[in-house]
């Protein structure tokens, strides 16, 4: 026979563990949500560019719009993964990148006035993209990883800037 003080707890306790889930989804489903709907914790990937040149061959992963979890400034870092298609499947073709960070908060990434950007490698040294070169005629795509603060983490695949789709093609 339950009583009313056991009701109480168990729904309590259904309480927190749905307010537990509904908050770890948020901040998974989120992360792919466009600047407008900015909510704490989420990443959004700003895309990859690709440039051919004689004889040169180059993927440029570009540095990710994030929040803060906590709505103040705090950290945030991203690493991008470079793939390419071998006719079958993709596979991790570069995954050399560091982590890069930056400081964000509740409206996204900020300026560093002491160090003027808004990205920076571990060295410090601020970034526009982090490059590929060198690359062998093929397909590629990038996947970006994101990682905040207090250790959450999330992944997503990038977009090629040139038309928009998933991946890019250099013929020769």
């Amino acid at each position: 026979m339950r009583t009313l003080k056991s009701l109480r707890m168990r729904h309590r306790l259904v309480g927190a563990v749905m307010a537990l889930a509904l908050g770890c989804s948020v901040l998974v489903l989120s992360s792919a949500q466009p600047a407008q709907a900015a909510t704490l914790g989420t990443a959004w990937t700003k895309g990859f560019s690709c440039t051919l040149a004689p004889g040169w061959r180059q993927v440029n992963a570009f540095p990710p719009q994030m929040t803060s979890i906590s709505g103040a400034v705090e950290y945030v870092y991203w690493s991008p993964d470079l793939y390419r298609w071998n006719g079958t499947s993709w596979y991790l073709y570069d995954g050399s990148k560091p982590w890069y960070w930056a400081w964000a908060n509740s409206n996204g990434v900020v300026y560093r006035p002491d160090q003027p950007g808004t990205w920076f490698a571990p060295n410090n040294i601020g970034i526009q993209y982090a490059p590929y070169n060198n690359l062998p005629a093929g397909s590629y795509k990038v996947v970006d990883y994101y990682r905040w603060s207090n250790g959450a983490t999330s992944s997503a695949w990038s977009y090629f800037r040139g038309d928009g789709g998933p991946y890019c093609t250099f013929n020769y």
